[in-house]
């Protein structure tokens, strides 16, 4: 009989404002259906949006087609209420989405006297949690929390990296800490996007929440400064999570020249975003810290080439993917400025390498193996 995974995510689809974790999770749930008893214990509403309850049954486990279950509860329920889940289930792994979470909080030590009598394993994924750009963001408070969490469960609990720099980052806030590394599992798309691209007429997008660590803030200060012929169009996709920088990002897209103009769309399931993407270029996405960045690989699964800044694992190989420090914005200026005048031959080129880059990185069994392995005792 496979072994049971009993999941703490704080949002789940049909949820999609918290993005990247949701995600990550459902993707997890999808491949390792099949080789483990998946359970995902999750609250009925979407992020910020608690006021709006799902049209789905609560309180039961709802089976699910990637063979995972899911159960939807209230917001106490969820945060304080959750052990008895574990006593009922009785999971030989406890994995909590979140390092900062409430419900980590909350749930942390019963879970632990749980895995003391049970004898199961507790794991972490902090999801980009403890890197430098997502610390600097309140960082009296985390790390605040951090060396507590260090003093009363360094010894207890594992860490899921997902990323060899990830485990380092991990490392930095407790050399004692355990830690087991297995790679974010992204959602595997097998089918390019056809798109027809004029020289002199370029469609970039933003996908993400806005908020500082994604910097969309960056990226409109970087199309202030290009100077082109023709049209450039800027889809701005994701939920305003921060009104106080949006205002500064409104404020921006006043600057912008007039041949740049700026499409601002708003939060979008994935079915809307994939529908979106039918006719977009290029992702400009200057993140301050990404442990993962789903939208980046999705993006070049459909052949869309991506500029991005150097705090994400993806690097700049002939592959569709434009790296850049963020303290040269003027590079990215001059990265817009030169992919802007591509005509469709030379797009389907960049193109076709972010699609077949796509394609080569992903190794579904050696993720399989590396997640049975995380979730061994």
């Amino acid at each position: 009989m496979n072994k049971k995974v009993f999941i703490f995510s704080n949002f789940y689809k049909p949820g999609y404002l918290a993005g990247g974790p949701i995600q990550s999770v459902f993707n997890l749930a999808t491949l390792m259906g099949e080789h483990f008893e998946i359970y995902i214990y999750t609250q009925n509403y979407d992020f910020k949006k608690r006021e709006i309850k799902y049209k789905i049954d609560t309180g039961i486990w709802i089976d699910q087609e990637n063979h995972s279950k899911v159960k939807y509860v209230n917001h106490f329920t969820y945060y304080f209420r959750a052990t008895k889940q574990l006593y009922e289930i009785k999971p030989e792994v406890i994995y909590f989405n979140s390092l900062f979470s409430i419900s980590t909080m909350t749930n942390i030590l019963p879970s632990l006297i749980y895995s003391i009598i049970n004898k199961s394993k507790i794991i972490i994924a902090p999801r980009g949690e403890l890197d430098s750009g997502a610390l600097n963001l309140k960082s009296f408070k985390k790390k605040a929390y951090i060396k507590v969490f260090s003093f009363l469960f360094s010894s207890k609990v594992t860490f899921h990296a997902t990323t060899e720099l990830e485990k380092l980052e991990i490392l930095a806030q407790n050399k004692n800490f355990k830690i087991q590394v297995a790679n974010n599992i992204p959602k595997l798309v097998s089918q390019k996007l056809p798109k027809i691209k004029e020289t002199l007429k370029s469609n970039f997008v933003f996908i993400s929440r806005i908020s500082p660590k994604k910097n969309l803030l960056y990226a409109l200060q970087c199309f202030a400064q290009t100077k082109v012929e023709g049209i450039i169009n800027f889809d701005i996709i994701g939920p305003f999570e921060d009104i106080q920088y949006w205002k500064k990002c409104e404020a921006e897209i006043l600057k912008l020249p007039q041949n740049i103009i700026c499409n601002i769309i708003g939060p979008l399931n994935h079915t809307e975003i994939e529908e979106t993407l039918q006719k977009s270029h290029f992702l400009f996405f200057p993140t301050l810290a990404e442990n993962y960045g789903h939208v980046i690989y999705e993006c070049l699964s459909y052949g869309i080439p991506v500029i991005i800044s150097n705090n994400t694992p993806w690097k700049q190989n002939d592959n569709g993917i434009f790296v850049n420090d963020l303290a040269q914005p003027e590079a990215f200026v001059k990265i817009i400025e030169n992919v802007h005048q591509l005509d469709n031959e030379e797009y389907e080129i960049e193109s076709n390498k972010a699609f077949n880059y796509a394609k080569q990185s992903i190794d579904a069994q050696e993720l399989i193996n590396s997640y049975r392995q995380l979730f061994s005792l």
